[in-house]
């Protein structure tokens, strides 16, 4: 059985278990930060976009007059999630 261990286990370290021991894994050394931050504020931006459409659409009342149904209650969902996936989304960059 090798062993190997090199440097000091700091912040966030994941470990997985494996048949006759373990893995440490360093976040940190893992993800490169800076281009998360960059696609998680990208994301971000298209997200406020897509609600930012949505809403506009839903207030529209010749559209609510004259789509189907069905139509508006789809627009509504997608709004919902488009919500719900931005609360994720500044969840992870706070």
């Amino acid at each position: 059985m090798a062993r190997v261990a090199i440097g000091t286990i700091t912040e966030n370290p994941v470990k997985q278990p494996i048949q006759g021991g373990s893995i440490i894994l360093l976040q940190d050394e893992l993800v490169d930060r800076e281009a998360l931050l960059v696609k998680l504020n990208a994301e971000k931006e298209r997200l406020e976009a897509e609600i930012s459409r949505g809403e506009k659409m839903l207030a529209n009342r010749n559209f609510i007059a004259k789509a189907p149904a069905a139509k508006v209650e789809a627009e509504q969902a997608k709004l919902d999630e488009y919500r719900r996936q931005l609360d994720v989304v500044l969840g992870q960059l706070n």
